[in-house]
């Protein structure tokens, strides 16, 4: 199964435009942001871990643990901002 991480949750208004075959993890440096991306997190077809992280932090490369899946790193609005 594909992964990806969604930096910059912010209200998980994009999580409707994810596939639902993805292991999602998203994150937002602001722990109210994750608190509201949760209500639309639980109407999402797949499954979205939520976490408070800050997207300069996170460390690089993802590292595949399974040989045939593939990794993706998905920069919302707010995290481009932090790593302009």
């Amino acid at each position: 199964m594909d992964t990806a991480t969604l930096c910059g949750a912010r209200h998980g208004n994009d999580f409707k435009f994810l596939p639902p075959d993805v292991r999602l993890t998203a994150i937002d440096i602001s722990p109210k942001m994750i608190e509201r991306a949760g209500q639309k997190a639980a109407a999402y077809a797949g499954r979205i871990d939520l976490a408070v992280k800050d997207v300069c932090e996170l460390d690089y490369p993802i590292q595949r643990s399974i040989r045939s899946s593939r990794s993706y790193v998905l920069l919302g609005p707010s995290a481009c901002n932090r790593l302009a």
